[in-house]
């Protein structure tokens, strides 16, 4: 069995998505008042419900750009904005019913990249693959 039907088999995430995972439910539980802020900020949108956004920041380097680009904050917000409103919605309830929800629609998104039995270098030099297995790209509202 590949490294895929063994996580399918033992019922596991990958590690791209168990770390999209960590990261949804640590918004949340920012938003919700449960761990320290980090500077997030929600806009209850009518037809898309909560979002979360960070203040834009002026990058004066690409490396700190780069860092921006990859922060905590900035991925975790458009992981949390990925998720489905009425999982975002959740308020007022215990982390596990969260979680148990969150996990519900995690099984229905696919968790492995397109052309996944190639390398890295393949994908390059065969083109697919595209954006493999990041959960902001998977579901599509």
């Amino acid at each position: 069995m590949d490294y895929w039907e063994q996580l399918h088999h033992l019922s596991l995430y990958s590690l791209q998505r168990s770390r999209d995972r960590c990261l949804v439910i640590y918004v949340w539980k920012t938003l919700e008042k449960l761990v320290p802020d980090v500077g997030f900020q929600v806009n209850h949108h009518p037809r898309k419900g909560q979002l979360c956004y960070i203040r834009r920041t002026q990058a004066t380097t690409y490396k700190v750009a780069t860092v921006v680009y990859h922060s905590f904050t900035r991925n975790g917000a458009h992981l949390f904005n990925a998720v489905p409103k009425a999982i975002r919605e959740m308020t007022g309830v215990f982390n596990d019913s969260f979680k148990h929800q969150l996990d519900r629609w995690l099984a229905s998104v696919n968790d492995k990249p397109p052309n996944a039995q190639l390398h890295q270098h393949q994908r390059q030099i065969f083109g697919g693959g595209g954006r493999a297995n990041v959960l902001q790209h998977s579901y599509v509202r």
